[in-house]
Formats: structure tokens, sequence, C-alpha cells
């Protein structure tokens, strides 16, 4: 365990190169678990450390209660620090990247052309969920030494912010993978200059928001294979239906329009009730002109929207609903910025581009 402000004996070290030193002479997987209760937040100096099997960890700093009181242990890496073989930081901690000179973590050179480096980040079963945050100029991880074909893979639970992008490829023409169970990417947390440079998605990405700082191709899913995390997975849409029920009987369709405030957003199903006269529905911001570093999909536009889509469905018969885009970009829709009649009884499915405008992909009457 590591103390500062603390009393050393046994097994707490309040000194950091001190644990290091004696990490390093036991064999096997190790835990170095954070401590934050009286010296908040644990700094790591600067220096090359060696985490060899070594994992980052930390528990709940309750104050004696649970949530929503409940603090996640903070740990600052300072200006200058660095880690050898650190591949995974688990359980409720908050890493905070300060670095302005160099990335903490740095993958590769890998050997072979397909050669794959794996971090792994809250995929324990004990309810893990780090956070990782890049609030100096370098990045958290440095991907720039990845060749082409070779993968640098994040799996399990955790969400990645800032102010500055967190993984940098530079020019590598490289594969980014971020798989398994919750994962949260803010917008520009991954930042790459080659064209031919891919990230790729899996099914547990929970929010992925817009990369602009990422010049590469963005894959959800492997469209004719069924091979795992690593070549994408299989995508797959979950559509959330509005009005959201409250209890397990089906909400009634909707007789106003909806609002962001109201749950419109994407994947969704829209259902109206349009007998008292027609209902004008604006569709979501498909891309906002210039999101900030560390955003998340809370902000409109954010979110990375390719391929998303939004259904709206009127169930009076008697009136229609008039779709239009969003103005503030513009967004269109099938190129123009006029309304698309949904008929009463009947149903659209406007499909996201990604960049401004929406398809319509099916519907009936």
């Amino acid at each position: 365990m590591f103390r500062p402000g603390g009393v050393a004996k046994g097994n707490v070290y309040t000194d950091w190169a001190t644990l290091v030193a004696d990490a390093v002479q036991v064999q096997g997987r190790k835990t170095i678990q954070f401590d934050d209760s009286v010296v908040s937040p644990v700094v790591i100096p600067a220096g090359v450390w060696d985490m060899d099997q070594t994992e980052w960890f930390a528990f709940y700093r309750t104050n004696g209660t649970l949530a929503p009181t409940t603090i996640v242990r903070q740990v600052q890496i300072a200006d200058g620090a660095s880690f050898t073989n650190l591949r995974k930081i688990g359980g409720d901690l908050s890493v905070v990247n300060l670095n302005n000179t160099n990335a903490p973590i740095v993958i590769g050179p890998l050997v072979g052309a397909s050669g794959v480096a794996i971090f792994e980040a809250g995929s324990g079963f004990t309810g893990d969920f780090p956070f990782l945050t890049n609030l100096g100029t370098a990045p958290f991880f440095d991907c720039t030494a990845l060749s082409a074909g070779q993968i640098f893979a994040i799996r399990g639970g955790t969400q990645i912010s800032g102010t500055s992008p967190a993984i940098q490829f530079g020019a590598s023409p490289g594969i980014m993978v971020f798989t398994e169970f919750e994962m949260r990417v803010n917008s520009g947390m991954v930042a790459g200059t080659n064209p031919a440079a891919t990230i790729r998605l899996f099914l547990g990405m929970s929010g992925f928001n817009r990369q602009n700082t990422w010049a590469g191709s963005i894959v959800r899913g492997s469209p004719n294979t069924v091979l795992g995390s690593l070549t994408g997975g299989t995508p797959y849409v979950r559509t959330m239906l509005f009005p959201a029920a409250q209890n397990q009987m089906s909400a009634p369709p909707s007789a106003v329009a909806f609002t962001p405030a109201t749950g419109l957003g994407m994947n969704v199903t829209l259902r109206f009730n349009a007998a008292a006269g027609v209902i004008a529905q604006t569709l979501p911001l498909i891309r906002a002109a210039a999101p900030p570093i560390g955003s998340t999909n809370a902000t409109a536009g954010v979110l990375d929207s390719t391929g998303m889509i939004v259904i709206v469905k009127e169930f009076s018969g008697v009136n229609g609903v008039s779709v239009t885009p969003d103005g503030t970009v513009p967004d269109t829709i099938e190129g123009g910025a006029g309304a698309i009649v949904v008929p009463p009884g009947g149903s659209r499915i406007f499909q996201s581009d990604g960049v401004s405008d929406w398809r319509v992909i099916a519907g009936y009457l």
C-alpha cells in the first residue's frame, strides 16, 4: 500500500521510490493499493518506474457512508514520470496525468506485423471503474511507434477524459481497439494524423464521442465476420423508446414534440399521437462545429453518430409528424433543408451519416 503522509510499517509505504525498489524484487503479480486518506491527491514523482506485472488499485473512500458522498481516490502523475510495463489500472481509482514533457505509458514498438498490446482498465469482477484523465499536454498513451497492422487495445470499464488527447498515434498507421463492458471516451481523446489508422469499437462502448483530431477510420464491428473484439466484433442497435415507460407498462405516445431535455437523442424511437394536430419534430444535431476536447455526449453534436438512427412513428392515423433537421450548423435530410412528413399512422427511419445529413432508409405509408 502507498499511503503518503502516513506511517511506514509492514506493507505500508510512504515513499514511492522505496516501494518500487522493493516491488521489483518480488516475482510474479503485484498490486499497489493507493491510499489518499492522509494526503490527497497521491502524487507519483518524476522518474522512470518499473511496473512489471503490477496492477494499480484503490477502494472508494466513503467517509463512513455510502454514495452520494463516495469519493474516488485520486493519483496524480507528476510531469516527468513514466512507467515501463504498466498494463493494468483497476478498482475505484482516478488517475490524472499532468505530464507536459513525456507520455507516462509508451506502447511499442511491438514484435510482428500483427503485434497486440493490451491495457486493462477496470476489467475485474469487483465493480472496477477507474477514471483516466489527461490534464497535461503530453498524452497518457504514446502509440506513435505502432506500425501498420499492430494493435493497441484498451479493454474493461473506464472513462477517458481530459483537456488534451489522452491517446496519441501521431503518424502511425496502427489500430486502436476499445472493447468489453462499459467504456466512455470523451471528445478529442484519440489523436492521429494518418488516414490509414483505424479505431475499432466493440459492443461494450457506451459513450464514444467525436474524435475530431483523428484522421483515420472508425469501425463499428466487422460487417461479414464474427471474430471477436480485436477485429471489431459484430455491431448491433439498441433503440430506446420515447416516451419512456415509468414502470413495466408501455407509455402512451406523446402528443408533443421531444427536446433534448426530455430524452431526444440517437438510436431512439420517437412515438407520437398527433390526433390534435401536426407535430413538428426537430432531429438531433449530428455534429457540433468544434466540440471542446474532453466534452461528452451530454453536449449536443459531440456523440460520434455515424450510422445511428432515429425512428419516428405516428400512432393516431389522424395527422402526421413534420420532421426537420437541426439548423445550428445546419444539418440536412437527404441533402435538403425542407421537412420530411411522416404520414398519419406511418413511420420513417432516419440514419445519420455522422457529418451533416440524415438519410431516410425505411418507413411505411
